[in-house]
């Protein structure tokens, strides 16, 4: 959306405009004020556009339920000439409910002659074609801004502006044409055929500046005939509309961004709509759901649920992670409940860690596996909710995450080697601190290993080789890598090290001889 979309409708809003363009936002339009004293500006039904219909008078009950009060502005044109914060936008749409053709002009006139800003340009002229259409392009006629006319009379009259474009200003139709598009999506669905065919491009534009919230299927059917590609937001209002019509109009355009594998599903339709019924919705994505086989798409259906039921009645979905029986969904579940935790309450995140722990202490992801026709097999997968609650909870309270892991695994794990690399790349010292106090001698190796290979990556060698000694094994990986980076460095350490003098001469051999080979 443009930048100028928020002053737009703010704008519009003071003066009781609130229609067309803005009106494509809330989806729900809200009671109409009048704009002008003499003639109440109002929106025809079934139009997002803005006509000069007189309303009806209203009744005494509208009155008193709907009539919001007149405040009329304290400003004047000299007052408005002088503002140069960011106030002027909403002081010159209250100042414009009451000031005529004759004052706009005036204060125009002053304005075009300072330091300009689209927002206010295109609030001068939406008023002023809202009064007189062709005495606002009259005023501006061949300048650098006539435009600017032609586009706010779309604002009002499509149909007046199109046609005066097509019979005596042809070169300003692609000004009306994207005005139809932007203010008036319905007007512009119903009569396409009749925009010059060199003009529907700008149409499709301003079209697509701004969600539909008010017919999003009938605009989303539009876009689908005219090649317009996806819109987010008119998507959004549509299942925030109508979810099933949402799941309809999916089934009927199938993509990639429908399928909860593909790279494009995280901002596609699908997960569009789960998100919005998951907070909306929920009964009616739970009746989805029971009718969803097995698969990818159901456990994204339950796993919404799920997250919404931690919100609501966090309690219930403690209940029902303790009664999983698949150790890997339940292991997520509990990452659901934690997420929710790990900054407003660290030791209850943490009871939920020992819980995935315990249910699943070897493995806490899903994977993918595909196998293949000659026998091979593949294994993959991204991190999922465990890792990802484990990782945030790491950032707060790295020890005691790597206690309730060990406690539970007893040893090495691929969870342990994860989570001790998260930890080893943040905060080397921190790390080797907590590995120096182990004393299971297991997790005392497995842990080692991580500290050397960490400073083997960052080619301290020196403080590797020291590690090394006291992990069987590993001074022979240190030293090896250590030689091809620097065989003198490393025969020098050798030769000072306290090592057995029959281990560092077969030690020194070897780093010797790739030292003459160099």
């Amino acid at each position: 959306m443009k930048k100028s979309a928020y002053y737009l409708i703010s704008g519009l809003c003071v003066i009781g405009m609130l229609s067309g363009y803005a009106a494509r936002r809330l989806a729900t339009p809200g009671p109409r004020v009048s704009s002008a004293p003499a003639v109440p500006v109002v929106a025809e039904r079934g139009s997002g556009g803005i006509s000069g219909k007189a309303a009806d008078a209203p009744d005494a009950k509208t009155l008193q339920t709907a009539a919001i009060p007149h405040v009329r502005s304290a400003d004047t044109l000299e007052t408005l000439s002088t503002i140069k914060d960011g106030t002027l936008y909403s002081r010159l749409a209250a100042w414009m409910i009451d000031a005529d053709e004759q004052d706009i002009a005036a204060y125009w006139g002053i304005y075009q002659k300072g330091e300009r800003s689209n927002d206010i340009t295109d609030l001068v002229f939406i008023n002023w074609t809202r009064l007189n259409p062709r005495g606002a392009i009259a005023a501006v006629a061949g300048g650098k801004d006539e435009h600017y006319a032609w586009w706010a009379w779309a604002a009002h009259d499509p149909k007046g502006a199109l046609a005066a474009a097509i019979a005596t200003s042809p070169d300003r139709v692609n000004n009306v044409a994207w005005g139809i598009g932007e203010f008036d999506p319905q007007w512009m669905r119903d009569h396409f055929d009749r925009i010059p065919e060199s003009a529907r491009g700008n149409a499709m534009q301003g079209f697509a500046k701004w969600d539909d919230g008010a017919n999003p299927l009938e605009s989303l059917k539009f876009m689908k005939e005219h090649d317009m590609g996806f819109d987010q937001g008119t998507f959004k209002a549509l299942v925030n509309q109508d979810p099933w019509a949402a799941w309809d109009w999916m089934k009927e355009n199938p993509s990639p961004s429908t399928d909860p594998f593909s790279s494009g599903y995280v901002d596609g339709p699908m997960a569009i709509l789960l998100s919005t019924m998951g907070r909306e919705y929920p009964d009616d994505l739970a009746r989805l759901a029971a009718q969803t086989p097995s698969g990818a798409l159901k456990r994204k259906m339950d796993a919404t649920l799920f997250d919404n039921l931690v919100v609501t009645d966090p309690a219930a979905a403690l209940e029902q992670a303790k009664t999983e029986d698949v150790p890997l969904m339940a292991a997520e579940r509990y990452a659901r409940i934690g997420m929710s935790l790990v900054n407003s309450d660290p030791d209850r995140a943490l009871e939920m860690a020992q819980a995935i722990f315990t249910a699943s202490p070897k493995k806490i992801d899903a994977e993918t596996r595909i196998e293949y026709p000659n026998g091979m097999t593949w294994w993959g997968g991204s991190n999922g909710p465990a890792t990802e609650f484990l990782t945030s909870l790491l950032a707060k309270e790295p020890a005691k995450v790597l206690d309730l892991l060990t406690a539970s695994s007893n040893g090495y794990s691929e969870t342990f080697s994860d989570l001790s690399q998260k930890w080893v790349n943040q905060d080397l010292v921190g790390y080797t601190n907590w590995v120096n106090a182990q004393t299971d001698s297991k997790i005392r190796a497995s842990a080692t290993s991580i500290v050397i290979n960490k400073l083997l990556n960052d080619k301290q060698y020196s403080d590797a080789a020291e590690w090394g000694r006291i992990s069987e094994g590993s001074l022979n990986l240190v030293l090896t890598h250590w030689r091809e980076s620097n065989a003198v460095a490393a025969a020098e350490w050798l030769e000072a090290a306290d090592i057995p003098d029959q281990e560092k001469k077969s030690r020194m051999r070897a780093v010797i001889e790739n030292a003459s080979s160099h």
